[in-house]
């Protein structure tokens, strides 16, 4: 049976994108199952920067799951099998000094760009 992508949304973390050959069923009472014993005493603050030590705890709970897409980003590029050099080039073009390292971390997660940079990569996907 071939590998189906479910977009998962933890509690005061950001959306990822899993693999598995369960149903969306089984995946949902994972996440759900997950959300109970994570919020048992209540839910904390994270930072963006350290959410996705969330994410890798969420997978290696649940080794049925793979984990695909980290971010929205992750995910439009491979859509548009794209790299994240390809990424840095644009938004140079676009007259914006970013490095390959600060958008490897946005790629990965560890880092979230500003509000209106977010607005120019939408628009970058959305023209490419």
């Amino acid at each position: 049976m071939k590998d189906i992508i479910y977009e998962v949304s933890l509690t005061g973390i950001y959306q990822f994108w899993v693999s598995c050959n369960n149903s969306g069923v089984d995946v949902d009472m994972i996440v759900s199952k997950y959300e109970a014993e994570r919020g048992k005493y209540g839910f904390t603050y994270i930072k963006k920067n350290k959410q996705y030590l969330v994410i890798k705890d969420f997978i290696a709970k649940n080794p049925v799951l793979t984990l695909r897409y980290r971010t929205w980003i992750d995910l439009e590029l491979h859509k548009r099998m794209r790299s994240i050099k390809w990424l840095t080039l644009v938004l140079l073009e676009f007259g914006h000094q970013v490095n390959y390292q600060t958008v490897a971390r946005w790629v990965e997660g560890r880092s979230v760009p500003k509000i209106g940079l977010q607005n120019i990569l939408k628009q970058v996907f959305l023209r490419y």
